[in-house]
C-alpha cells in the first residue's frame, strides 16, 4: 500500500494519507472472492451469497443465474457505510472489463474499464 500512497502524494501533494489509504482498500476488496458457496441462495436476482468477516463487515455477492459471473459487491462496513461494487461487462475470458465502485459515505463513485 505504501507505493500507492507515495506515488499519488507525491504528484498531489493535498491529497491525505488517509484518503488515499481508504480507496485502495475499497479497490482491492473487488480482488477478493468468497472461498465457500454453501450458504448460497437463489433470489430474483440471482445468487446470493453472505460472509461475515472478523472485522464485523458484511459482504454479500449476487451471481448472475444465467452466467454464474459476479454481478455486484455490497460490503458493508457500518450503518450508513456501504461500498457498492457493480461489475458491468467482461472479457471473453471471464476477466472484469467495466466496474463502477461507489460509497456514498465517502462521497464518492468511480467507473473503472479494463482495456487490453
Amino acid at each position: 500500500m505504501n507505493w500507492v500512497g507515495v506515488t499519488v502524494l507525491g504528484h498531489a501533494p493535498k491529497i491525505k494519507a488517509e484518503v488515499i489509504s481508504m480507496l485502495v482498500r475499497d479497490l482491492s476488496a473487488m480482488f477478493v472472492l468468497p472461498c465457500e458457496v454453501s450458504n448460497m441462495r437463489v433470489v430474483r436476482e440471482g445468487w446470493v451469497l453472505r460472509r461475515d468477516s472478523g472485522d464485523g463487515t458484511s459482504v454479500w455477492y449476487t451471481f448472475s443465474p444465467k452466467t454464474a459471473r459476479l454481478l455486484k459487491q455490497e460490503i458493508v462496513y457500518g450503518i450508513f457505510d456501504t461500498l457498492r461494487i457493480v461489475y458491468k461487462s467482461y472479457t471473453p475470458a471471464g476477466w472484469p472489463r467495466e466496474l463502477t465502485m461507489s460509497r456514498a459515505a465517502r462521497l464518492y463513485w468511480i467507473e473503472i474499464t479494463f482495456v487490453d
